[in-house]
C-alpha cells in the first residue's frame, strides 16, 4: 500500500470571489493542471533531499498543504490585474517554498516513498549480472587449472 497521496484541483480552496474572477479571466492553465505543476514542484524537493520517492504525481503527506499554497498561487496569479494574488496568498507560498527547501536539506523528515515489489532500485547498469573473470593472481580450484603439455 503506498505512503503518498494524490492530489486534485478538487483539494484547493477558493474564496467566493477568486472563483467568480477567474471564471471570467479564462487563466492559461486551469486548477488541475496547476496541481499537477505543483506535485512536480515539490517532487524536486523532495528527490533532492536523497528521500526515496513514488511514482508521480503521488506527494507525501507533509507536503499537501505546500503542493496546495504553490498551485494556488500559480492559479491565481493568471489574474491580468494581480489583484488576487495577496500578500496572504504570498506568504503561503513563501511558507511552502521554506518548508520544502527544509525537505531538501534534510531538516525536516517526511514519510518516505514505497518502492513497489519487482521495481529494481539499480536504474544505471546491472551490477553483478555479468559472471565474475577470475583474475590471474587468484588462486584457482585444482581441477580448473590448465595442464600444460
Amino acid at each position: 500500500m503506498p505512503n503518498w497521496i494524490t492530489i486534485t484541483g478538487d483539494d484547493i480552496r477558493l474564496l467566493d470571489t477568486e472563483v467568480t474572477i477567474m471564471q471570467g479571466v479564462s487563466p492559461l492553465q486551469d486548477l488541475d493542471t496547476c496541481v499537477a505543476s505543483a506535485c512536480n514542484y515539490v517532487r524536486g524537493y523532495v528527490a533532492g533531499g536523497g528521500n526515496v520517492i513514488e511514482p508521480a504525481p503521488a506527494i507525501p503527506p507533509e507536503c499537501k498543504d505546500d503542493a496546495i499554497a504553490i498551485a494556488r498561487a500559480t492559479y491565481l496569479a493568471q489574474e491580468p490585474t494581480g489583484t488576487l494574488l495577496t500578500t496572504i496568498r504570498q506568504q503561503e507560498r513563501d511558507n511552502a517554498l521554506a518548508h520544502l527547501r527544509d525537505i531538501a536539506k534534510d531538516v525536516a523528515r517526511i514519510i518516505q516513498g514505497e518502492i513497489p515489489v519487482g521495481v529494481s532500485t539499480l536504474l544505471f547498469g546491472k551490477w553483478g549480472s555479468a559472471p565474475r573473470i577470475a583474475m590471474r593472481s587468484e588462486d584457482t580450484p585444482a581441477e580448473t587449472k590448465p595442464v600444460t603439455p
